[in-house]
């Protein structure tokens, strides 16, 4: 007889952040300051034929950059842990 079991379950995590009208105004604002400050990534976009904007960057530090960024990494660091605590992960104080 055929043994069947499961393997490979996703389980997905789905939440509702605080207070989003005022966090999307403040990251609209961030984004749009950091673009302007991007002289580089400006003329690379219009070089490459971008018709929009591309960051000439990866940014990794955008929390110390922005207010904005900073409070919208406090709370996807709270949903993180919450979930990685349903899943029971160790996350070592990260």
């Amino acid at each position: 007889m055929a043994d069947v079991r499961t393997l490979f379950v996703s389980k997905l995590y789905q939440a509702t952040l605080a207070d989003t009208a005022a966090l999307n105004r403040d990251l609209a604002k961030a984004c749009r300051a950091i673009a302007a400050d991007d002289k580089a990534g400006q003329r690379w976009s219009r070089e490459q034929g971008y018709p929009g904007y591309t960051s000439y960057a990866s940014l990794n530090d955008l929390p110390m950059r922005d207010p904005a960024f900073a409070a919208l990494k406090r709370d996807l660091d709270k949903h993180a842990a919450a979930f990685a605590k349903t899943l029971h992960l160790e996350l070592g104080g990260k």
